[in-house]
């Protein structure tokens, strides 16, 4: 019997603890959240962009997001993942668009999927994986081409001005890239 009422006594305290460690962990998510809104909000208010707000409540909350379109080209900025596994995507789809994909993922030689093979070469040039690996800041960056949109993701919520904008830079770089291998192709197809 004595060890019956010291466990009741144990789950007594532990309850409100459990219970209070739960609300913090949802405060510190909301706070993080609507920073991450009203920093995108004011973003996309400085640069005459569309900011798209999150809907729903938790846990079936959508993201925020900014959309703009510059020469033709809609890019989206989207916030994918929660808490630790929160990472940023910036995607774009070019006007001309070519058959495949690839993955470019950073290391000490980037690693590069791709199909068909040989596509990444014909597309990336030497100046568009610098600035790839310029972006990088050694995250984990991933620059992805698949059905016709390109995309760039890397860790966290991105809050950082400058680098939502160095971002737009090398994907605009991939994006001409895509629509000169395009252009490339249809002259190739026409002679």
């Amino acid at each position: 019997m004595g060890y019956d009422l010291l466990g009741g006594l144990f789950f007594a305290a532990l309850t409100p603890l459990v219970i209070l460690g739960f609300v913090v962990f949802w405060i510190m998510t909301s706070r993080e959240r609507r920073h991450v809104e009203d920093t995108w909000e004011t973003f996309a208010a400085r640069r005459v962009r569309e900011y798209v707000p999150a809907r729903g409540e938790w846990p079936n909350r959508s993201s925020p997001g900014v959309r703009w379109t510059h020469d033709d080209v809609v890019y989206e900025l989207t916030a994918l993942g929660v808490e630790a596994n929160a990472r940023t995507r910036l995607g774009a789809r070019p006007r001309g668009r070519i058959l495949g994909s690839f993955v470019l993922r950073p290391a000490a030689t980037p690693d590069v999927s791709e199909q068909p093979a040989g596509l990444s070469t014909r597309v990336l040039d030497d100046a568009t994986r610098r600035a790839f690996l310029g972006f990088r800041q050694r995250d984990d960056v991933v620059l992805a081409y698949r059905r016709g949109r390109v995309t760039l993701e890397w860790p966290g919520r991105e809050c950082n001005d400058a680098r939502i904008d160095e971002a737009e830079r090398v994907v605009t770089a991939v994006v001409h890239a895509v629509e000169a291998a395009f252009r490339d192709a249809g002259r190739r197809m026409a002679s």
